[in-house]
């Protein structure tokens, strides 16, 4: 994939669940550093009709049923950083695709992701988790959960997103090296190709021996 010319910085959003991925508080960065720093949003997710007809005139959106290869090849192709300040996650795969095209991302501190993501993003921590410090389900039911983000503010958090989104508009410099960073953990790091098979290797020979 090839990163397409564009004039304005552009910030990705793609994410199912829009409260609780942070779809909301993300917005309500933009809002603070729209006026600060040009940068254009773009949101994949089941947005709520009142946040779409909000910010309408200012975020490009569209619906999550997407084609993946679409998404790579025009989404993440013209953005410069990814953004998904989730509050439940497990193992997702966008961050692997904003790694593996070059898209440095703005993340949190939510199960697996910072061991994913390591140095080649922003992690942020989050005032709320689906999981607690052990990473067993700290809520009795997705839909309490759901209904506890909707109800709630978060401005500090928001504050630190859009601290961070500016700050990596800006600095040039960081973003392309948090960028290969990322590249290089994809092509010859933890969730390679050639160390997946390593693994898989050293647990088969395990597995005979016993």
């Amino acid at each position: 994939m090839k990163k397409i010319k564009h004039d304005t910085p552009t910030a990705l959003y793609i994410g199912n669940n829009f409260f609780e991925k942070g779809a909301r508080e993300l917005l309500q960065a933009y809002d603070k550093i729209k006026n600060k720093v040009d940068l254009k949003l773009i949101i994949v997710s089941n947005t709520p009709k009142e946040y779409l007809e909000r910010y309408k005139r200012h975020v490009e959106f569209h619906e999550p049923n997407i084609p993946r290869q679409k998404i790579i090849d025009e989404f993440y192709a013209r953005s410069d950083i990814f953004v998904l300040p989730s509050y439940h996650d497990t193992f997702g795969m966008v961050y692997e695709e904003s790694m593996n095209t070059m898209t440095p991302a703005i993340a949190t501190n939510v199960f697996a992701i910072p061991e994913i993501i390591d140095d080649a993003g922003i992690i942020l921590k989050t005032p709320v988790s689906y999981y607690n410090d052990r990473y067993q389900f700290n809520w009795k039911s997705w839909g309490e959960f759901g209904n506890y983000i909707k109800m709630h503010q978060f401005p500090e958090f928001v504050d630190k997103l859009a601290k961070s989104m500016k700050e990596l508009i800006e600095d040039d410099a960081k973003r392309k090296r948090l960028a290969r960073r990322g590249r290089e953990i994809i092509e010859r790091g933890k969730i390679s190709i050639e160390s997946r098979n390593e693994n898989l290797r050293r647990i088969y020979e395990e597995a005979i021996k016993n």
